[in-house]
């Protein structure tokens, strides 16, 4: 009985991404049940009352004390993550935790440590490792279809003077932990190897507040791929998202498709060079292919954080594999 239960769960934070995000996979799923939300605006807690028909709170305290419940959405502003987060383990619920997930590798580790010792869920919402295009990136990187990856060239880019509260320092905002976390996130999942920093440039240039809108960093890695990495909101246009470089081809990411391209030993046709010419003389019959990609994600994040809480499998994101990401802009920080 207790499996087919419906997870009762408190949204904190009815924002962007609490709303759009959270509450959208949530309220229609039957396996969880939208039982409290909690936001100080009282306009966004009016309409989770009209729409989702639950409990709504102005402060968290209450949402966390609500009765019956057992997992914690927390999307509130920056600051707030850990304390709520803490709060939420040592009540006993399962907690569902939006980056950042914590200002330091240290700090949340000792988010972990709580959760093992209250046997209780710790579920970072990176959902970008279920975008559909780096799903499938990893499904041809896998199959070794470019053979070897040496470099990998990660941008994302848009021009946005953003005025909120993630322009603002002393809320915890800035792109390194609103979006640049994400693709460090996404280059480590792709090559399941602990980086190294080479290079680093965080800078303020066109936000309307004081925290950085623009970054840029290098990552080499034990394997020999460097990648490329350049989460911007000042750049008027943008590249591909994803270039990546093999030693038998290439990917590339573009607005609604794939492209490879790449060749197998069988179709290098030997032959001898010309007079004086610097190439090798040899013919490589290339294969190529374009996949139209959709934007957004195609994996059910919730339907595996059932999974977990429900059938006891392996979560969508476990929290120890986001530990390297946080040591990497740990790094970060501490070359400004």
């Amino acid at each position: 009985m207790g499996a087919r239960r419906p997870v009762s769960v408190g949204v904190i934070g009815l924002g962007r991404s609490g709303w759009d995000l959270h509450v959208r996979s949530l309220r229609d799923d039957p396996r969880y049940r939208i039982a409290a939300a909690c936001d100080p605006l009282e306009g966004r807690r009016r309409q989770a009352r009209r729409e989702l028909g639950c409990a709504v709170y102005a402060g968290h305290e209450g949402l966390l004390a609500h009765p019956g419940l057992e997992l914690a959405v927390i999307a509130s502003k920056s600051n707030d993550h850990v304390p709520m987060a803490r709060g939420a383990l040592e009540r006993g619920l399962h907690v569902v935790l939006e980056k950042p997930l914590a200002s330091s590798a240290r700090e949340f580790s000792k988010l972990q440590a709580l959760a093992r010792k209250r046997k209780r869920l710790l579920s970072p919402y990176y959902n970008f490792r279920f975008s559909r295009d780096f799903l499938l990136i990893q499904s041809l990187l896998k199959k070794g279809l470019i053979g070897k990856p040496f470099l990998i060239k990660r941008q994302v880019g848009y021009f946005n003077r953003r005025e909120d509260w993630q322009a603002r320092s002393d809320e915890g905002g800035g792109i390194l932990n609103a979006a640049t976390v994400h693709s460090i996130d996404q280059v480590i999942h792709l090559l399941q190897e602990r980086p190294r920093l080479e290079w680093f440039d965080l800078r303020k240039l066109i936000s309307k507040g004081d925290a950085p809108d623009h970054s840029k960093l290098l990552l080499r890695f034990p394997g020999g791929c460097v990648a490329d990495i350049e989460v911007s909101w000042a750049q008027a246009f943008s590249g591909p998202e994803w270039l990546i470089y093999g030693t038998r081809g290439a990917l590339r990411s573009l607005p609604g498709v794939l492209e490879a391209t790449w060749h197998r030993r069988r179709d290098v046709l030997r032959g001898r060079p010309e007079d004086r010419s610097y190439l090798s003389g040899e013919r490589i019959h290339w294969k190529s292919l374009k996949i139209p990609v959709e934007r957004g994600f195609s994996t059910d994040y919730y339907g595996r954080l059932w999974g977990a809480l429900r059938r006891g499998r392996t979560p969508p994101v476990p929290s120890e594999s986001a530990l390297e990401a946080l040591r990497v802009l740990d790094l970060c920080r501490r070359t400004r």
